[in-house]
């Protein structure tokens, strides 16, 4: 396990496409940096505006979305939907059926990071 700082750049990492075009997103951190017992994945997102993303849920990891850029609505199958923008930090418990729709005009960007629950 690497437990010393280091630096990742998501302009550096590889842009890959996500929910079939949908979205875009860059890899930060994975598992596979074993930074932290805890931490699962840090990435960088991207979804063009007009597009919402399909259902989904993470069975057993928490997820904190910051939003860079954009605004949006952050749809969940059980509670009412969520509005997002540039500055929002936004928090979905693991095993939270959610789905994340850019209303605006532009790309709503964010961070995503993960972690065990």
């Amino acid at each position: 396990m690497n437990r010393q700082a280091f630096k990742v750049s998501f302009q550096d990492s590889v842009a890959e496409e996500m929910f079939d075009g949908l979205g875009v997103r860059r890899v930060g951190l994975t598992e596979e940096h074993q930074t932290s017992d805890n931490l699962s994945v840090l990435n960088h997102g991207i979804l063009k505006p007009g597009l919402k993303l399909p259902w989904f849920y993470h069975e057993d990891k928490d997820e904190v979305i910051i939003v860079n850029k954009g605004s949006g609505i952050m749809h969940f199958e059980e509670a009412e939907p969520i509005s997002i923008a540039e500055g929002d930090v936004l928090y979905v418990p693991a095993k939270t059926k959610h789905s994340l729709e850019n209303n605006g005009s532009s790309n709503l960007e964010a961070v995503f990071l993960k972690v065990y629950a």
